[in-house]
């Protein structure tokens, strides 16, 4: 057990000690009162000697009261009244043995019941060691007091008797002792259990500002929390708490990668995108710290609706997406105060989050690239869900800031149809059918979808990036000329299906946040940059 643990279980104890007294010295007096009781009613001899025989331990408990009072007992002191304890059960089975005889003695539950106090106190105690003593002394002196004492004044007739055997005494002993052993091994679990639960709560704080609530979701890099921000002053805020996994923390490439999502991440303020909040390491373990969106992702939201979504609501989540990406690509700006760029590269439903209030949030820009800051227009790693990256990215040619706007354009397609566009069985048909396969007519699959649509989606997905939309602004302002994409009841209408559906939210990538570990091959997903690493 770590030292500040024993340190703060020991001065609880002692507070414990002090109630065990008073408990002691409660059972005591109410022994005194049955004592005469007995002594009036039953037997005048028994009852009397019971209760003198009480008096000590009384004055006992009561100067244990007053000395705990001023503070912890000496380790001399505490085993002296361990065996004080312990002897009570066995002092009065002498007295019902010199008063009422062995059979009155040894059918008795007066002595067993004092026992089991006894042990009782010496295992909330987390005494051990006390405990199993208590049990062998026990056994030691119910056997000698049997042997020596009881079964040469039994008379014939009770000693015939089975209760009364030598034998049944001797299996009495043991379970003296057996109580003793598993009071022992009861304190050595209780410790085990006490270590364990403070190291537990030690893991469900960060900094002493943040507490864990629950795994929201897992993957291969990191793990993702609710979590609850809870600074010194009283106040409480929500919050998504990212945690890479122990064994990569001491990967440098991997604590690279992390921390670059952190610091594009941190640049990126805006309504549509999840606001990264801290980042931080603690005990070696590296975290993030989010907004957190109660909701839903826009995969899971696809998965759960059993036919496509109001054209109205569609197109909200397009401009808000494209709003999003509008920041990223040409508002956010790092600490020299140059545009970042931010290219996503890994834009699909699964990392668009959908809050219970309407609200449209890009997440898990952890695969994403600054342009700005690399010195370049372009960067040529293909990672990313499959189904919705773009053609050049695919082949592993040059993206930039296009690429996202192509994503964008098949989830689209993909919400307006409620099928999948270029998801195929496996990852090679899908890397063929996105390269090489005719995008359809999404009115061909929609009946009485407006035929604009179709222009526009033609365009957006269009396969060379200089026939594309070139940025999200201009992509968002032809979205909002669209027929349905004014209706003012759409966020209300989103908040909806978002509270409707949320119960169904049951697949590993319908959490919010979902999307982990870019790194990890999935059947939707690669990252095909050099050593198997997202660059």
């Amino acid at each position: 057990m770590a030292a500040p643990l024993e340190s703060a279980l020991t001065a609880e104890l002692e507070r414990l000690e002090l109630l065990l007294a008073q408990v002691w010295l409660f059972a005591c007096g109410f022994g005194m009162i049955l004592a005469f009781f007995i002594a009036a009613t039953v037997s005048f001899d028994l009852g009397i000697t019971s209760a003198v025989v009480t008096v000590p331990y009384v004055l006992w408990f009561l100067y244990l009261n007053h000395r705990l009072k001023k503070g912890p007992l000496s380790r001399l002191f505490t085993h002296a009244n361990a065996v004080v304890e312990s002897s009570l059960a066995w002092v009065f089975f002498v007295v019902l043995l010199w008063i009422q005889g062995p059979g009155y003695a040894l059918a008795s539950w007066v002595p067993p019941m004092i026992f089991c106090l006894t042990i009782f106190g010496l295992t909330v105690r987390l005494q051990a060691i006390p405990a199993a003593l208590a049990g062998v002394a026990g056994a030691v002196v119910f056997l000698g007091l049997d042997l020596l004492v009881a079964q040469p004044a039994l008379s014939p007739e009770l000693a015939g008797m089975v209760i009364y055997k030598v034998e049944v005494q001797i299996s009495r002993t043991f379970s003296l002792i057996g109580v003793g052993v598993m009071a022992a091994l009861a304190v050595r679990g209780l410790r085990g259990a006490i270590t364990r639960a403070e190291a537990a709560a030690r893991e469900q704080d960060l900094f002493g500002k943040y507490r864990l609530v629950r795994e929201i979701a897992k993957g291969g890099m990191a793990a993702v929390f609710e979590a609850v921000y809870c600074p010194e002053g009283g106040f409480e805020r929500r919050v998504a708490i990212k945690r890479i996994h122990p064994h990569l923390a001491e990967q440098e490439k991997f604590v690279d990668f992390f921390r670059s999502e952190a610091a594009i991440s941190s640049r990126l303020g805006h309504p549509n995108i999840v606001q990264v909040l801290d980042f931080g390491r603690v005990d070696g373990k590296y975290f993030l710290s989010m907004e957190y969106v109660d909701g839903m992702t826009l995969w899971a939201l696809m998965r759960a609706s059993k036919q496509p979504l109001p054209v109205e609501v569609i197109a909200l989540l397009g401009v808000e997406i494209l709003s999003g990406l509008e920041h990223a690509h040409r508002i956010a700006r790092g600490a020299d105060g140059r545009p970042l760029r931010v290219v996503h590269r890994d834009l699909c439903p699964q990392n668009v989050l959908l809050s219970t209030n309407g609200e449209v949030k890009i997440t898990d820009f952890g695969v994403a690239r600054a342009l700005g800051n690399a010195g370049t227009d372009q960067t040529n790693t293909v990672v990313g869900h499959l189904g919705f990256i773009s053609p050049e990215q695919a082949r592993g040619e040059a993206v930039d800031t296009r690429s996202d706007l192509f994503a964008a354009g098949v989830m689209l397609w993909e919400l307006l149809v409620g099928d999948a566009l270029f998801r195929r069985d496996n990852d090679a048909a899908t890397l063929a059918a996105l390269i090489y396969d005719e995008v359809p007519a999404a009115s061909l699959r929609r009946p009485g979808l407006d035929p604009a649509w179709d222009q526009f989606l033609g365009r957006a997905l269009r396969r060379d990036p200089e026939t594309r939309y070139q940025t999200a602004g201009a992509m968002a302002r032809a979205m909002v000329a669209l027929p349905g994409a004014d209706d003012p009841d759409a966020i209300a209408t989103l908040a909806e299906l978002v509270r409707a559906h949320r119960a169904a939210d049951v697949a590993e990538d319908d959490a919010a946040h979902t999307r982990l570990d870019p790194t990890v091959p999935t059947g939707r997903h690669r990252s095909l940059g050099p050593d198997g690493m997202p660059e």
